[in-house]
């Protein structure tokens, strides 16, 4: 498949993120699509519905990486594309799964999970449950060795997502925390790259020390892919995102933005931060960002967070190191740095960016 032949990707501006990865993608995308494009014909609303979020402009980076990286592993594109749609069918699911209708209290005897653990939690228990009951029945029936240990992988990353997705829900109820940021969207994005990749090379008949490559490679490029998305929930601008920003400030979500900040403040500062946070939640208005981004720059928590970005893709290129074949492998590595190297107006690190905050934020 006809590409750019180098990796080397000088730094974009953070906005232009998306824009720059989708047209490097932009051949992947289209097989992708029209794979997609049958499973739902426009016949009820119920095809209405799934393919308003199905085709709404979506990046497709899981599945064109699995594309890719089976072309890397010695196979081909096509090879691929049914595990390409499997994992973008799961993601787009992942999205549009929070609409909860019925708005029942009892059953059983009992509140229902909603009612007594919230209807975010909820929503993940029940992904656990179906990924679980898919995997006993993966392992009491599976058939081909091959097509069994895709499954295996699938599986896997889908119960690894909803755990993720339980730690962000979790997450506002503990201090800022790096390791607890990370170990999050290593489970819930990280293993949604992850196990494509792998799956792909697999397919490709890889052998084992290739596959652990491209599944490092993964892991690594997820959590730098998730590290950016935040940064745009604070930094970026709605037109180019293509989605409503501000809403990680409103929910408590992770960020290494707030958590670098936090640790670098004296302590009459960050009760500042936390009382400008807490106001924007209460009355659900974002109006407070600016407030928090000057807060940000002033600590030098941007360049801190462009810099632990940058580390994981360049752990991700560094795993394609010995592995996989060009073109394609050297594709892979252009999609890291695209992700993993962008700028904004750089602020210049400032006192409160103390070698005492840095090693309290990385502890």
């Amino acid at each position: 498949m006809k590409r750019n032949a180098s990796s080397r990707i000088a730094p974009g501006e953070l906005h232009l993120v998306v824009d720059r990865l989708c047209q490097r993608l932009q051949p992947y995308r289209r097989m992708v699509e029209s794979a997609l494009d049958p499973l739902f014909p426009v016949r009820t609303s119920l095809d209405r519905a799934v393919r308003h979020a199905l085709f709404a402009n979506a990046k497709r980076v899981r599945a064109s990486l699995a594309l890719i990286a089976c072309e890397a592993a010695g196979g081909t594109a096509r090879d691929a594309l049914p595990i390409a749609v499997a994992f973008e069918l799961l993601h787009t699911a992942s999205l549009i799964h929070d609409d909860i209708m019925d708005g029942a209290l009892v059953r059983r005897g009992r509140p229902c999970v909603h009612r007594a653990f919230g209807t975010s939690l909820a929503i993940t228990a029940g992904d656990a449950l179906i990924f679980e009951a898919y995997g006993v029945l993966q392992k009491s029936f599976g058939g081909d060795r091959q097509v069994a240990q895709v499954i295996e992988i699938f599986t896997s990353c889908a119960a690894k997502t909803c755990r993720g997705q339980a730690l962000d829900l979790d997450y506002p109820n503990h201090p800022p925390s790096l390791h607890r940021y990370l170990r999050m969207i290593r489970a819930k994005t990280g293993s949604m790259m992850e196990a494509p990749v792998e799956c792909a090379a697999l397919l490709a008949g890889a052998k084992p020390s290739w596959r652990g490559g491209f599944r490092e490679y993964g892991r690594c490029l997820g959590i730098a892919f998730q590290i950016t998305d935040d940064a745009t929930d604070y930094l970026g601008d709605e037109v180019s995102a293509g989605k409503s920003l501000g809403n990680d400030l409103l929910n408590g979500a992770g960020s290494p933005l707030l958590i670098f900040t936090h640790h670098a403040c004296s302590a009459e500062q960050r009760e500042t931060l936390a009382t400008a946070i807490r106001r924007a939640r209460a009355a659900h208005a974002t109006d407070s960002a600016a407030t928090l981004v000057a807060t940000m720059q002033e600590h030098g928590a941007i360049e801190w967070t462009q810099r632990l970005c940058a580390r994981y893709a360049d752990r991700a290129r560094r795993a394609l190191q010995g592995i996989g074949t060009d073109p394609a492998r050297t594709e892979l590595a252009a999609i890291a740095s695209i992700i993993g190297q962008w700028k904004i107006a750089r602020p210049q690190l400032t006192k409160g960016a103390s070698d005492e905050a840095r090693r309290a934020v990385v502890h």
